[in-house]
């Protein structure tokens, strides 16, 4: 999470010369600026934050929370592609269907 607010901070050092007021950038500056301050934060303090869901959008923020789960629990893009596998490994072994090129 470090190495993310160290990037955050380098991109706004890199910006400034080209923008006098980053603020003026609008609404991803905002984002990038109110992510920034949710990487520090503890899980327990997402629920309260005024950010989430004004300025982080919703599903970045439960992408970030994902991010931080314990490795059983997994993302659904990871459970989407492992049910995929599975239908098409028994379509193979029981079915005998095979994709042909």
């Amino acid at each position: 999470m470090l190495r993310l607010v160290v990037d955050f901070a380098q991109i706004e050092l890199a910006l400034s010369p080209f923008c006098r007021r980053l603020i003026d950038l609008g609404k991803h500056y905002k984002i990038l600026k109110a992510f920034r301050a949710l990487l520090v934060l503890n899980t327990d303090e997402f629920q309260n934050n005024s950010a989430v869901g004004d300025v982080v959008p919703y599903d970045v923020v439960l992408h970030h929370l994902f991010s931080r789960a314990p490795i059983e629990m997994q993302s659904p893009h990871q459970v989407e592609l492992k049910l995929i596998l599975l239908i098409f490994d028994f379509d193979v072994l029981f079915l005998g269907n095979e994709l042909v090129n």
